[in-house]
């Protein structure tokens, strides 16, 4: 291995050479490596291609259902948001049981995935929401019910919150093309958190013809009110979201989470 003697020390390639820096000093080596043409045709690295095409696959479609996702960031705080779901991707990929591997897609993968996911990693819904909510799909509608629901003891809010509001979304996502995407809700109407119990429901129907997946969210809001004026608290930071279904709208199946 050849290091860099001298006053001046530098790192980057000229020609052949590759100079770079590590725990003993300034080195410098050939660049060497495999071509990009070699590994887009040598048969030695055909696992190599199939694992790169899965791969990108899977990033692409992370990024379409991020769009999506985004719809409801206003309301709530998305922290590493890709590197999330990119692991949920390639785990879906891998679940896919029709297609060869270097062909897996994520469409074909266990939605189930996606069940319980917190979009705000800060404040799971579970750890907010201490009473549990019941969820049907039997009317054609995504209805989650919360009788008698009580704020004082069934609801854990920010000390300067005075009120809250429960939101649920339908976001409706096709994978081949990028914002190809819809969404529909519903949301309470701003509630003091120190009011008496109250029947909750929030629904939003089940089908979306035009596209072929559908992602349901259910999260919080805290607000302070002011003279008739609501602020939003923390830009959303103790304000969960989580995923509490999915839809397949072409094969007409769904699943909502059973846990909470």
């Amino acid at each position: 291995m050849a290091k860099q003697e001298g006053p001046i020390f530098f790192t980057g390639n000229i020609g052949k050479l590759n100079f770079y820096k590590d725990k003993d000093g300034y080195q410098v080596r050939d660049k060497g490596g495999v071509t990009a043409e070699r590994v887009s045709s040598d048969p030695k690295f055909a696992r190599t291609r199939e694992n790169m095409a899965e791969f990108g696959a899977a990033s692409t479609n992370g990024k379409y259902i991020k769009q999506i996702l985004k719809k409801v960031e206003h309301r709530t705080k998305l922290t590493n948001l890709s590197t999330r779901l990119q692991k949920i991707m390639m785990q879906m990929k891998k679940d896919d049981p029709i297609h060869a591997r270097g062909q897996r897609v994520v469409e074909s993968g266990n939605w189930d995935r996606f069940l319980d996911f917190d979009l705000n990693p800060h404040t799971r819904l579970s750890s907010i929401l201490r009473w549990p909510y019941e969820i049907s799909t039997d009317t054609g509608k995504l209805k989650v019910s919360m009788p008698q629901f009580h704020p004082s003891y069934m609801l854990r809010f920010p000390d300067n919150a005075t009120h809250f509001r429960l939101h649920l979304h339908r976001l409706d996502i096709n994978l081949d093309e990028e914002n190809d995407n819809d969404f529909i809700m519903q949301e309470t109407p701003l509630i003091p958190v120190e009011t008496s119990p109250i029947d909750l429901q929030l629904e939003v129907p089940m089908g979306a013809p035009a596209f072929r997946f559908s992602l349901c969210t259910l999260g919080v809001e805290f607000f302070q009110v002011n003279l008739g004026k609501a602020f939003a608290l923390a830009k959303g930071k103790s304000n969960p979201c989580r995923i509490i279904g999915w839809i397949k709208q072409n094969k007409e199946e769904s699943k909502v989470s059973t846990t909470q």
